[in-house]
């Protein structure tokens, strides 16, 4: 019987935190007098960071060559983190070197003194079995891969843990095992989604059939539809379920002595589809040509190793029919030939064969070149400061994008997807207003800003301009790192003044130009939409009452940011929370305010929020940091706010700093009693240490480039009480936030 992923484990996943700056990212313009007389971009750049190591303060910091990728006669040298030789998840350093050796732009997430024990309490097999007892399912050898692996998302939440791969509902998922105490720490899911036909609609007519040469079939299996050196694979679904190891495949020969010229089947129930296997390599055969040949990506390594699987229908798994997915695969995984190290899914759909739309191929397979070659792998839906979408949405917009620049048509998905499909061409609103934390919506936004360039500045340079910046980008950008890339990009493909101002108005019409985890609300009023938990659920395959009985609780997309001036004496945040689809009221929420750092609302570590409100349940609220305070306000500080909801239904947020005071009439008493926080009820003292670390001293040469100036405070002792994670609480030391007044409004 099928088993879905247990709910917890999505919980369990938001224990990984994740840097406490607002943007993660730190950016360094390079020195322009520092020339590495070399034609090797990877010596430049080793050269240069290793220069700069002590202004970039990566004295202890061991970095690893992972790939170099051209931009015309530039390179962009990604460099992995490791410790003791294991690699750390999500740490790395970006290095764009111009063609005479200099270095235009260094990209930094790493961590700094790292004093993670490399030898495990548990061995692969334990590991293993720590996420087959969670999962309540078995996991023999064949079906989960197991590698050390450091994790160090904050310095007092490092650790050594075994990465565990094994394949689940649409695709591989990948789990964390803490190596030295055990248990479950993080969950993601690596495989990447595009929306099949679920309404009937009338298809839309295709182009004539024409008759194309199919590049690169391999001379050593002649009868099939394998190239480039069997590298990619396609084969046609006859029976069985990936999940479970007994999928089985077959490959058409041809029709007529080589060639492969088949009829299409246009009727999904009417048996086989030889047709969607030859769209399938034709249209993978052409943007792979377009990535080696247009874009210099080396894929001879056997990790770009792919199986496109058309015509997928799982009676065990119905839900795949109608969709399409991308993941990286595990190594000598039963029933795929050829060992592939990723799949591409099509569903043959309920009324068209998702095989027979190259827009749907073309979207996918950029997810497998995000992935491999630039490690742009999925993010975990919730990190230590809530819920994350921009990455997620950076993925689907530049996978919509080079889906129809190939195709040379805004318009994604019109036959697959019918009433769904994605027109780049049509305007995707702002950041953060138009935001609604689903990738694929949010990722509208990416897709017309990348479409417009396109229009602007023409195909080949559009598509050198949206690769370089993704080339650029970490697994946690943000859409103002996606703008800096394309800045950066423009810069470096010799861009003039005048285009590159261009791209600086459409980022600035679309917000982009301010569009990072924590919003400025200096006098800029900020409104946002907020998912509730029953629309969150429904992306997981749960109701609202599950998310609640397994202690989600959601946050907003954005935390809310206030530097203080110096002669300010007081904050009051203005926080308006309303139903956004009208309807019911009743509502329970709360604002949680953090000082030098941003707000950590889902942790392992028993950190405490400075500031305070819960329950909220009324349509309006504000939190006043003064004097009286406890802490008392501070003007040199710098204040981050969350809202979080145990609401079903999503809101609309309006967040204000500081507003005109305008009390209604008869509204009583300017401030209403004063009312603490709910205390957790843990008698525990938490000692908070708030002096920053230096800034790293800049040269004339090396300075922040539009990167992050927040200092991190070091984090409280960490107590890993990991049923506490499970059931999502807040927790609130002894030292309780600051009382907070509510200010009646009608």
């Amino acid at each position: 019987m099928k088993k879905t992923t247990p709910l917890g484990l999505f919980v369990t996943g938001l224990s990984l935190t994740l840097s406490v700056c607002a943007h993660a990212t730190e950016w360094y313009q390079g020195s322009p007098s520092f020339r590495n007389h070399t034609n090797h971009p990877t010596t430049a750049a080793s050269t240069y960071l290793q220069k700069h190591s002590s202004q970039l303060r990566l004295e202890s910091v061991q970095l690893e060559t992972k790939r170099v990728l051209p931009l015309r006669s530039l390179h962009t040298v990604r460099f992995a983190q490791h410790h003791h030789n294991l690699p750390v998840i999500g740490k790395y350093a970006v290095v764009r070197v111009g063609p005479e050796g200099s270095v235009r732009v260094v990209a930094l997430d790493v961590a700094r003194g790292l004093r993670v024990d490399p030898q495990p309490t548990l061995t692969a097999n334990d590991a293993i079995a720590e996420v087959a007892a969670a999962l309540h399912v078995p996991l023999p050898p064949p079906l989960a891969h197991a590698s050390l692996v450091v994790l160090a998302e904050e310095p007092s939440d490092e650790m050594l843990a075994w990465q565990v791969d094994t394949v689940q509902p649409y695709g591989m998922h990948r789990f964390f095992v803490d190596a030295h105490r055990g248990g479950v720490v993080a969950h993601r899911s690596m495989a990447r989604h595009a929306l099949g036909r679920v309404f009937d609609v009338n298809p839309i007519v295709t182009p004539n059939l024409v008759e194309r040469e199919l590049i690169g079939l391999s001379p050593a299996v002649p009868t099939s539809l394998t190239g480039f050196e069997e590298a990619l694979r396609v084969h046609a679904y006859v029976a069985g379920d990936i999940m479970y190891g007994g999928l089985q495949t077959n490959q058409t020969p041809p029709s007529e002595g080589e060639d492969f010229l088949f009829t299409p089947n246009f009727d999904p129930w009417g048996g086989n589809d030889p047709f969607g296997e030859v769209m399938g390599y034709y249209h993978a055969a052409r943007i792979r040509g377009f990535f080696e040949n247009n874009l210099g990506v080396d894929m001879s390594g056997s990790e770009f190793s792919l199986a496109v699987i058309t015509g997928y229908a799982p009676e065990s798994s119905p839900e795949y029919i109608q969709n399409a997915f991308y993941s990286p695969w595990p190594p000598n995984y039963p029933g795929i030939p050829g060992n592939p190290r990723n799949i591409i899914c099509l569903g043959r759909g309920y009324s068209e064969n998702l095989a027979h739309d190259s827009d749907v191929l073309l979207h996918e397979f950029t997810h497998y070149m995000s992935h491999n070659a630039l490690d742009y792998t999925s993010s975990s839906l919730f990190d230590a400061y809530g819920y994350v979408s921009m990455p997620d949405a950076i993925n689907e917009g530049t996978a919509d994008y080079f889906s129809s620049s190939l195709n040379n048509d805004p318009q994604v998905g019109e036959y697959a997807l019918g009433a769904w499909a994605r027109n780049l061409d049509e305007p995707a609103g702002r950041c953060p207003e138009n935001m609604i934390g689903e990738s694929h919506e949010d990722g509208r936004i990416i897709g017309n800003l990348t479409w417009t360039l396109r229009n602007m500045h023409g195909a080949d340079k559009a598509d050198q301009l949206v690769w370089g910046a993704m080339s650029l980008l970490g697994s946690r950008a943000t859409f103002g790192d996606f703008g800096r890339g394309l800045l950066q990009s423009a810069a470096d493909l010799n861009f003039d003044d005048q285009q590159i101002q261009q791209i600086e108005n459409e980022l600035k019409d679309r917000g982009l130009d301010d569009c990072d985890r924590a919003l400025e609300i200096n006098g800029k009023p900020r409104v946002s939409y907020m998912l509730g938990l029953g629309e969150l659920g429904s992306m997981m395959g749960y109701s609202c009452a599950d998310m609640k009985a397994s202690g989600f609780i959601m946050s907003s997309l954005f935390q809310y940011q206030y530097t203080p001036h110096p002669t300010d004496s007081s904050l009051t945040l203005d926080v308006r929370f309303s139903n956004a689809h009208g309807g019911s009221h009743d509502m329970n929420w709360r604002i949680v305010v953090q000082r030098n750092r941003m707000a950590v609302v889902h942790s392992n570590l028993l950190v405490s929020p400075d500031y305070m409100l819960n329950p909220i349940t009324d349509t309006h609220a504000q939190l006043v940091i003064d004097a009286d305070s406890t802490p008392p306000f501070d003007p040199s500080a710098t204040y981050y706010a969350a809202i979080l909801s145990e609401n079903c239904w999503g809101a609309s947020l309006h967040v204000e700093a500081n507003p005109p005071e305008t009390p209604p009439a008869d509204a009583g008493a300017d401030v209403a009693p004063e009312a603490e926080a709910k205390d957790a009820g843990w008698d525990i003292d938490l000692v908070f240490d708030t002096a920053a670390p230096p800034e790293p001293s800049m040269t004339p040469e090396l300075y922040p480039a539009g990167g992050c100036s927040c200092h991190t405070s070091p984090a409280a002792p960490s107590a890993r009480w990991w049923w506490l994670i499970a059931t999502s609480v807040l927790c609130v030391a002894r030292r309780r936030p600051a009382p907070s007044r509510i200010r009646p409004r009608s």
